[in-house]
């Protein structure tokens, strides 16, 4: 652990500190967990729970490449690394998504007015 002096204070700064592990199990689930302020939280998407466990991040991790597991860890800079780029992707999902709705819009009006002109025709006969 390094120690900087801010406003007359020692502070610790600690390098390599886990803020992130991802878990990818055999099976290709995945696992995100967050630890912050000593705490561990499971990440499911947009949900995030607090574990209840005895264990410390170091030992659920061994436990989880001692099955065989494949484990990322990441400090506080790789960490916001991937959160940039994770907003960037879905920056580029959400402008495709937007495009292919309005794409789908012109496609479902088209198709209801050749409904309705299949109607009309159909009506004459």
């Amino acid at each position: 652990m390094d120690k900087e002096t801010r406003g007359g204070r020692r502070v610790r700064k600690r390098k390599n500190e886990i803020v992130r592990a991802i878990i990818t199990l055999d099976s290709g689930h995945v696992i995100e967990y967050e630890i912050k302020n000593g705490s561990i939280y499971r990440v499911d998407g947009l949900e995030i729970e607090e574990v209840e466990t005895t264990l410390s991040i170091d030992q659920i991790l061994q436990n989880a490449r001692s099955m065989g597991s494949t484990v990322e860890t990441f400090n506080a800079k790789q960490d916001k690394e991937l959160q940039e780029k994770r907003k960037k992707d879905r920056e580029e999902t959400n402008e495709f998504l937007n495009a292919h709705d309005v794409q789908n819009k012109t496609m479902k009006r088209g198709t209801k007015m050749n409904k309705i002109a299949n109607r009309r025709r159909n009506r004459r006969r």
